[in-house]
């Protein structure tokens, strides 16, 4: 049966299966926030595709950071993610990007509200920064 887009109940649904990438940050994982985390990303609704836990190797670090190395807080950066223990996460879902980002701002509300660097978790912003982001960090472990 064909409904009109004019039809008052016409209300397409256009979610996306999306792939996307999230970093648990070593001051997550210090400050104990990384079950809260995966607690929001389960009731989310994203399923956990795949995952890299330890101490991140500086070739990953830079390689998804490298759009800032001019910048002058670059290897103060670089430094504080090779400062301990992190979590690299594949997530994927309808709307993955979109619903990570919502993820990564109730966090960084709740527990780091006026942090710029040490704020606890990253996502990637689009579709393209994901695939490279996830070729870089799952695909460069040494």
């Amino acid at each position: 049966m064909y409904i009109s887009p004019t039809n008052q109940n016409y209300n397409p649904n256009f979610q996306a299966y999306e792939k996307t990438f999230v970093i648990i940050k070593p001051d997550a994982v210090k400050r104990n926030l990384e079950i809260e985390i995966l607690n929001k990303i389960k009731n989310s609704g994203l399923e956990i595709l795949e995952e890299w836990s330890g101490v991140a190797p500086r070739k990953m670090v830079e390689g998804n950071y490298i759009q800032y190395k001019e910048k002058p807080f670059f290897q103060e950066w670089i430094d504080f993610m090779m400062s301990g223990r992190l979590r690299a996460i594949v997530l994927g879902g309808d709307d993955a990007i979109e619903k990570a980002g919502t993820i990564k701002k109730q966090v960084r509300s709740e527990y780091a509200p006026n942090e710029k660097r040490l704020n606890l978790i990253h996502c990637s912003d689009d579709v393209e920064e994901a695939r490279k982001e996830i070729a870089n960090f799952l695909d460069t472990r040494a």
